[in-house]
C-alpha cells in the first residue's frame, strides 16, 4: 500500500486534492491534524503507562513526547543548539568578569550567539 500526500480525506471520507483547497478548507484540515496529533500523543502516553505497569517498572513521565520528538528528529538538533548557546553565553560572561574585558571579543561572542538564533 502506498501513501500519496497530495490528497487528503476528511472525516466523512471525501477526498480532496491539496493544491485545490481554499483557505477555509486548508485551515480546517490543519486544525483537524493538530487535534489528531494531540489525541495520538495522549494515546501513546496511556500506552507507555500501561506497559510500565505490566512490566512492573516505574512510570517515566514525558517519555511519549520524547519518543515523538526522536521519531520526528526534532530533539537532537534542539539539544545541540541549546548546549552550544549555553557555552557561548558562559564564554561571554567569563570575558566580562575579567579585570579589563575586551569588548570587541565579547561583541564577537555575542554575534555568534545571534547567528544561532537567539
Amino acid at each position: 500500500m502506498s501513501f500519496n500526500s497530495k490528497y487528503l480525506a476528511n472525516n466523512i471520507g471525501n477526498i480532496y486534492k491539496i493544491r485545490d483547497l481554499g483557505l477555509k478548507q486548508t485551515n480546517s484540515f490543519i486544525s483537524d491534524r493538530k487535534r489528531t496529533m494531540k489525541r495520538c500523543l495522549e494515546e501513546l502516553t496511556a500506552l507507555y503507562e500501561r506497559r510500565s505497569i505490566l512490566l512492573e517498572q516505574p512510570i517515566e513521565r514525558g517519555k511519549s513526547k520524547r519518543k515523538v520528538a526522536e521519531f520526528l528528529k526534532l530533539r537532537a538538533k534542539t539539544n545541540q543548539s541549546s548546549q552550544r548557546m549555553q557555552q557561548i553565553i558562559l564564554l561571554a560572561l567569563t570575558q566580562l568578569s575579567e579585570d579589563e574585558p575586551d569588548l570587541g571579543i565579547v561583541t564577537a561572542i555575542l554575534e555568534q550567539a545571534r547567528e544561532l538564533g537567539v
